[in-house]
């Protein structure tokens, strides 16, 4: 299977992809169901993030009033399915005024697929004063080339096809749009959804395991697929509307697994989401 731009382009018809194929329904107390789409596919199944988001959804729909996963770790215990359905376990483990923390699993054909835990509060309702950014301390996001100066990632040789693309636009620095070409084991660029929908504190859960593997950078053979162990995500404030501006790196490699950091800016320049993800180096 390929994707190509005009894929993308067509997607424009569909209206809002993410909210219609993250969707989910109660059937029971604490239980939720949702069908995962196979056009989110790396190769044959699901993204990680992608197939996690479901679960971010029933798990903000059991905590009113916390709509925002200001923390999220999710376990891949084996790879979600695509074109099938997916049944989820949610439980409150404690409901607090300021945040609530929840746990939560899915599976698919009988078998565990992800585990994961999370709290959840209100962005909208923290304050921004001097027990934040009143001390000065701000992340500042790399110098990018614009979006349309950068490589889309439907051109680059990944090894493995990608109909994530078709639902996401990534564009990447030329510096690291060739494998091994930038000589360390790093990515950035812009990213967004395909069909014009704006980005909010769910999708960051998504856009954090969206980008080429950081190995791409450094290795010169194809790195397409990296599978994604554990992935956490901090969700610092909600994103304005716009491209979300990310980089994403891997200091450290030991046997076949590798961690990988990463930060999401919005398009105000400001810190929406910091990620860590433990992967397998395969191939």
């Amino acid at each position: 299977m390929t994707t190509s731009a005009s894929d993308g382009r067509r997607n424009r018809e569909d209206g809002l992809a993410f909210d219609r194929e993250t969707a989910i329904e109660s059937i029971g107390p604490g239980r939720w169901r949702a069908r995962l789409d196979a056009h989110w596919n790396i190769s044959d199944s699901p993204n990680g993030g992608y197939a996690a988001s479901p679960l971010v959804r029933a798990m903000a729909a059991e905590v009113d009033g916390h709509p925002d996963p200001i923390s999220c770790t999710t376990h891949f215990l084996r790879p979600a399915v695509g074109d099938a359905e997916v049944d989820m376990a949610v439980e409150v483990i404690r409901r607090g005024r300021r945040t609530s923390s929840v746990r939560a699993s899915s599976s698919q054909e009988g078998k565990p697929r992800l585990e994961a835990v999370a709290t959840f509060g209100d962005l909208s309702s923290r304050p921004e004063g001097p027990a934040g950014d009143g001390l000065g301390i701000e992340l500042e996001p790399p110098p990018l080339p614009s979006p349309e100066d950068c490589v889309d990632r439907l051109e680059l040789v990944q090894g493995v096809p990608l109909p994530l693309l078709s639902r996401v636009e990534v564009r990447i620095d030329r510096r690291f749009a060739t494998p091994g070409a930038a000589g360390e084991a790093a990515t950035a660029g812009w990213i967004r959804f395909r069909d014009g929908r704006e980005p909010d504190s769910l999708s960051l859960v998504l856009f954090a395991d969206s980008f080429p593997p950081s190995l791409f950078g450094l290795v010169g053979r194809q790195t397409g697929r990296v599978p994604t162990i554990e992935l956490t995500v901090h969700v610092r404030r909600r994103p304005a509307p716009g491209w979300l501006r990310g980089r994403f790196s891997t200091r450290e490699i030991a046997g076949a697994t590798l961690v990988e950091d990463g930060v999401l800016w919005d398009s105000t320049d400001r810190v929406v989401a910091h990620a860590r993800q433990l992967a397998m180096v395969t191939g």
